[in-house]
């Protein structure tokens, strides 16, 4: 809705001032909670949807859309759901607050009173943390979303506010660069949590963090009022800053004003940034974790003995197979079938009848053993301890010193403390050396090194992917393409694998090598040592790269590196520190 107010406030103008001033007006679209409820930064709305709006020039202007909505309640278009009274509340509720004795005309909203009652049964809000999904290079920096815990305890059936691009695309590569480029509308959506962990923790396999929130009651409704305002609305989505993390943000700060998180993200919201935040500020009170379906698999099967009897009897069912064996090994078998054929049913689409027939089969078998013991899936570290995303490092070596930057994420050079080992992915990274000249050494776009480990149940190929530039032949700077396969392995607390690098090079002429590749990393409590070696084969020369780190954790936020690295062009020792910042 778009009005034009010039010449209706110039004949109105009077019955404002006799109850409040001109300037009581201007003072009051200057405060703080206006500009939360209206998404301004800056005085300039992040909303982009023009039913949001009801002055003309709403978007750019916090007064004159104040002017509009305090004009609207007091004189309204209409008198049903459509009215300002009924679509704006938290609009609505804050002005009368601050004028009360304007003369609003109280209206029945129907579907606002709806939608309220319909989630008034909440007693806490969690945000609920999805964490990074391997193999995925659009969701490999995790997922945010808000739950309305009942207050029956029913935490899967309770809703859950879910912001996320409007999009058809299942390329993740497209949906990056899309994102990245703001060529999608976000919107919000209120849905059953249930659906939210069958599609997180069943379908794509991530682990689920649960922070709940120290939000009082009151603060809860001021919350729903404003999702009722903006639910249906939408603004620009982009990957990197305006997306899921950063949208929700609005919504605790509507609940709470005096939080102060929205206004601390600007070029870049990541969601492990914005869950870290929350805790500063004191919000998160109690975590709860939720494993994959993936880790309940390998649960089962690790626990298993007689691992031989599991093919025959996913094959055929027959309890025959698992005579002689102990209650306790039939529940695990028979445990881990069900759940593997679950994974196949909503990963590998199964069909429904075929699934339904061997399920209701298993759950007949599975009826006669017994209760189950409850299931005790080792817990990762939480992702509250892992270092902030932004990067600055130095080093030195021989008589040059190294300088480096970069605004996200992880490599395997960063501790994995809070962090999925083997996930690592990097934006806009770049180093440069300082001797008797300054000189780029290289910057990326983005590297992305997905290792996600092998095992007897699941067998995924590793991948990776760099571009960018970088010094490569006669030490001169070149444009580089870099991909990867191959497998990983994971033993405790050792990930290796082994690939096949295929890297392109091009400075007035291509050059294409191939790379076989061993890198290994093992993870200590608050240290790492990495081991990359690679062979590379070009037509014009055969070399070796290595890089030998040892990574030791000082604090959080900060920690030593030392090394040995070496290239086409050179080979060092070198000390380094790193250090990390929002």
């Amino acid at each position: 809705m778009h009005y034009n107010l010039k010449g209706v406030f110039a004949l109105l103008l009077p019955i404002f001032i006799f109850a409040y001033s001109q300037s009581d007006i201007n003072n009051l679209s200057k405060n703080k909670y206006w500009h939360i409820l209206l998404h301004y930064k800056n005085n300039v709305s992040e909303m982009d949807s023009p039913d949001f709006f009801l002055a003309k020039d709403g978007k750019y202007s916090p007064y004159e859309e104040l002017n509009a909505t305090i004009y609207y309640l007091q004189y309204p278009k209409y008198t049903d759901d459509n009215s300002t009274y009924c679509k704006f509340p938290a609009r609505r509720e804050w002005i009368k607050e601050k004028l009360p004795n304007l003369n609003i005309k109280t209206q029945n909203c129907i579907e606002l009173n709806k939608e309220i009652n319909t989630i008034k049964n909440v007693k806490s809000v969690s945000v609920i943390f999805p964490t990074i999904l391997m193999n995925s290079p659009a969701s490999m920096f995790g997922h945010t979303l808000l739950r309305l815990d009942d207050k029956n305890g029913d935490l899967l059936n309770s809703f859950a506010i879910n912001y996320a691009a409007i999009t058809t695309d299942t390329n993740g590569i497209i949906y990056a660069f899309k994102g990245l480029a703001g060529m999608y509308q976000g919107k919000f959506a209120v849905v059953p949590y249930y659906k939210k962990i069958s599609e997180y923790n069943e379908i794509k396999n991530r682990d689920i963090w649960e922070y709940k929130l120290d939000f009082t009651p009151k603060e809860i409704e001021k919350l729903k009022l404003h999702l009722y305002e903006i639910k249906d609305k939408w603004a620009y989505y982009y990957y990197f800053n305006k997306n899921c993390s950063y949208e929700i943000l609005w919504l605790l700060e509507a609940a709470r004003p005096s939080l102060d998180i929205v206004y601390k993200f600007d070029y870049k919201t990541l969601p492990i940034d914005t869950i870290k935040e929350m805790d500063k500020e004191h919000l998160i009170v109690d975590s709860n974790f939720r494993p994959s379906k993936r880790k309940i698999i390998l649960y089962y099967y690790e626990h298993i003995q007689h691992k031989a009897l599991v093919k025959d009897f996913l094959a055929t069912y027959d309890v025959k197979k698992l005579e002689g064996l102990s209650n306790q090994e039939k529940q695990y078998i028979v445990d881990f079938a069900i759940a593997m054929l679950r994974y196949d049913y909503v990963v590998k689409h199964m069909k429904k009848n075929r699934y339904l027939k061997k399920y209701i089969n298993l759950l007949k078998i599975r009826s006669k053993l017994g209760k189950e013991k409850p299931i005790k899936v080792a817990k990762p570290s939480n992702p509250l301890t892992s270092h902030n995303s932004s990067k600055i490092w130095t080093a030195y070596k021989k008589d040059t010193l190294l300088i480096g930057i970069k605004p996200a994420f992880h490599n395997i050079y960063d501790l994995n403390n809070g962090f999925t080992p083997g996930a690592y992915i990097d934006f806009f990274k770049l180093q440069v050396s300082v001797s008797d000249i300054t000189k780029l050494d290289y910057f990326y776009f983005f590297n992305i090194k997905s290792l996600s480990p092998r095992n007897d149940v699941f067998k995924p190929v590793s991948w990776s992917v760099d571009l960018g530039f970088e010094r490569f032949k006669d030490d001169k700077l070149y444009s580089t393409l870099k991909t990867s396969a191959g497998i990983t392995y994971q033993i405790g607390n050792f990930l290796y694998s082994m690939d096949i690098n295929i890297k392109h090079f091009y400075k007035n002429k291509y050059y294409i090598g191939l790379a076989p590749e061993l890198y290994g990393e093992y993870n200590f409590n608050f240290s790492k040592v990495v081991f990359d070696y690679q062979r590379n084969f070009f037509d014009f020369k055969t070399f070796n790269e290595l890089n030998v780190r040892y990574i030791q954790g000082i604090t959080k936020q900060f920690n030593m590196d030392i090394g040995y690295f070496k290239d086409i062009n050179q080979n060092s020792f070198f000390v380094g520190f790193n250090y990390y910042f929002l």
